[in-house]
């Protein structure tokens, strides 16, 4: 096997080996929202959302919902949701690092994109090299071994006239 061919098949097989983390990557990162959706699209009532916060952040004192007056426009009154005091501090910290994560996720998200057109540059110019290994095209190697066989024919015929 020569070096040329050698390193033509490491960057095959390491092409190979890029697309599988991409995937694995696509598919770790794929579960995550369709969750958050799910829960968004279910999760419409105050008093759900409230029975479900404690499971998505710890808070040291739970969320209540109260009842607000009934007023004479309104005959169905909208609960108010009282957050304690000493909830505030958690939830501001878990608003920072919700920030923090979706710049991150949007940083790898844009790294993830640059990846990708490289893996599809990388897969071209390997196609191109494999092919450039094996004779050009198909349409290039057949025309090539047209021409060599009229070469041939022709050098054959002149031979043949020439012995008579």
């Amino acid at each position: 096997m020569s070096n040329a061919e050698r390193n033509l098949w490491r960057a095959v097989l390491g092409q190979a080996y890029e697309d599988a983390e991409a995937k694995l990557l696509a598919d770790e990162t794929a579960e995550e929202p369709f969750e958050a959706s799910r829960a968004r699209r279910y999760l419409r009532a105050p008093a759900q959302i409230v029975r479900e916060l404690p499971t998505q952040i710890s808070l040291p004192s739970p969320i209540v919902l109260q009842s607000a007056p009934a007023l004479a426009n309104s005959p169905t009154p909208k609960p108010n949701a009282v957050v304690p005091a000493e909830d505030l501090k958690p939830l501001y910290d878990f608003t920072l690092d919700c920030k923090a994560c979706q710049t991150k996720f949007a940083t790898a998200q844009a790294d993830l994109t640059d990846e990708r057109s490289k893996t599809a540059a990388l897969t071209c110019e390997r196609d191109d090299a494999l092919r450039i290994a094996r004779g050009g095209s198909a349409w290039r190697r057949i025309s090539r071994a047209a021409k060599w066989f009229l070469i041939g024919a022709a050098a054959g015929a002149i031979a043949a006239k020439a012995a008579h």
